[in-house]
């Protein structure tokens, strides 16, 4: 069974939002391609995904300023964060 949560924040210079998933972490190796055009990391998903999905939105979220990450232990699960600069001057 997974267990999810989600986390919305503003930091000082950044809106944050974390979404999170306890269940099988993901390999090291994988999480490398992850963000890369392409990428299908283990071959799951439909025969139809060309996995461009996570590198459009990370150029999406770099094109602004910001970043889109992911995290995954054993331990505290997947984790992706986008993290976009403040607009508030």
């Amino acid at each position: 069974m997974c267990q999810a949560r989600a986390a919305l924040g503003d930091e000082r210079e950044a809106t944050v939002a974390a979404p999170s998933i306890q269940g099988e972490p993901i390999p090291d190796a994988v999480q490398v391609l992850l963000f890369q055009p392409f990428s299908r990391p283990g071959k799951q998903g439909s025969l139809q995904d060309l996995g461009l999905g996570l590198y459009i939105a990370a150029e999406i979220a770099r094109a602004h300023g910001g970043e889109l990450t992911v995290e995954s232990t054993a331990s505290a699960g997947t984790t992706s964060t986008l993290r976009m600069p403040s607009q508030a001057q």
